[in-house]
């Protein structure tokens, strides 16, 4: 079973999970959270690199959708 087809793992940088809109990653902020130049950062790479939606999820992983 190969990266892209496991469910029920949370989809990582180094294992992304396939979706309808490409591909999907889950970061967890290290303790103290992201500073604001991180989140630029971080918005910036997520439009030049996917469709630039970006997500907090109910459990506080940001949620970065659409990558190619």
């Amino acid at each position: 079973m190969n990266a892209f087809s496991r469910r029920g793992a949370c989809p990582a940088l180094s294992a992304p999970m396939q979706t309808g809109d490409g591909l999907l990653v889950r970061l967890n902020p290290v303790a103290g959270g992201l500073s604001p130049k991180s989140l630029i950062g971080l918005g910036e790479s997520a439009s030049r690199h996917g469709n630039g939606i970006m997500e907090v999820t109910a459990r506080g992983s940001l949620q970065i959708r659409g990558l190619t």
